[in-house]
């Protein structure tokens, strides 16, 4: 059963579709771009500030990942089903099994992430 807003929306987008369309592109208006802002970047200094705080905490899991998240600007969905089988670090690369759009690919672990988890080794 439909609800009354979603029936008034309904018809509105109809009447847009139907009578505003054509008349819209014949005058051949356009609407107007949105604009994307761009992420604002940590500093050098909060960067360092960042890892220094998840060094202190101890817990090499999560400085692992993020240092990996960081680096590599993997998504988090896709650092989430990665498995110790898909990591080569001699190769220095990870293989992202089903990323978006249901995709296969290799990412290039930087020094810095994976040379962690070589200064650390966790128990799996």
């Amino acid at each position: 059963m439909i609800s009354y807003p979603q029936l008034l929306m309904r018809n509105l987008k109809l009447y847009r579709d139907s009578c505003l369309w054509p008349v819209r592109n014949g005058l051949r208006l356009r609407r107007p771009k949105r604009h994307r802002k761009l992420p604002q970047l940590l500093s050098e200094p909060d960067l360092k500030r960042f890892f220094r705080a998840i060094q202190e905490c101890g817990d090499v899991e999560h400085e692992i990942m993020l240092r990996f998240l960081f680096f590599t600007s993997i998504r988090v969905s896709e650092l989430v089903n990665i498995k110790v089988k898909d990591v080569d670090l001699g190769g220095c690369k990870v293989f992202v099994d089903q990323g978006k759009g249901s995709k296969d690919r290799y990412i290039p672990d930087l020094v810095e992430s994976s040379s962690v988890a070589r200064q650390k080794p966790l128990l799996v």
